[in-house]
C-alpha cells in the first residue's frame, strides 16, 4: 500500500522522523512530496534564496500525479493549517482516496477535516494500527 504523506512544508523534518519510524515498524509505504522526488526548491528555501509561496507550479502538478499514483492520503497537520496540505486533502477526496488524519490537537475537530476524513488518529501509533489490519 502507497500512502501520500501531506504536511506543512514548515514541519516536513518532524513529519520526515516520524514517517522513517513508521516505516520500519509497518508494512507501509509512505510517498513524502518533500523527501521522495526530485525537488530542488526545497534546499533554495531553507537558504532563504526562494519564497516558498512563489515556487513553480509544476510542483503542483507534480504533486497531483504522486498523489493519483497512491492508494490514500495521510495528513499530518501538526497543529497548524497548511493550504498546501488542505489542497492535497481535497485533490484526494475527489479523487475517491481514502484520506486519513494523524492530529491529537483541537484541530481534529475541525468540520472540514472530519468531513473529508475516512478516520483521525490522535498518533502515529493508532493509525499504524488500524492500518496495518487494513493493508
Amino acid at each position: 500500500m502507497r500512502i501520500y504523506l501531506a504536511h506543512p512544508i514548515r514541519y516536513r523534518h518532524v513529519v520526515r522522523r516520524q514517517e522513517l519510524l513508521f516505516e520500519k515498524r509497518y508494512s507501509i509505504e509512505l510517498v513524502n512530496p518533500f523527501s521522495d522526488t526530485e525537488r530542488t526548491d526545497i534546499d533554495l528555501i531553507d537558504k532563504g534564496m526562494l519564497d516558498r509561496y512563489g515556487v513553480d507550479p509544476l510542483i503542483v502538478e507534480r504533486d497531483l500525479q504522486l498523489l493519483r499514483s497512491c492508494d490514500a492520503l495521510l495528513y499530518v497537520p501538526c497543529g497548524c493549517e497548511s493550504i498546501g496540505s488542505a489542497m492535497e486533502v481535497a485533490y484526494a477526496y475527489g479523487y475517491s482516496l481514502p484520506v486519513y488524519v494523524i492530529e491529537p490537537s483541537e484541530l481534529s475537530r475541525h468540520i472540514w477535516l472530519r468531513f473529508h476524513a475516512k478516520e483521525i488518529y490522535p498518533t502515529w501509533e493508532a493509525f499504524g494500527n488500524m492500518i496495518g489490519r487494513e493493508a
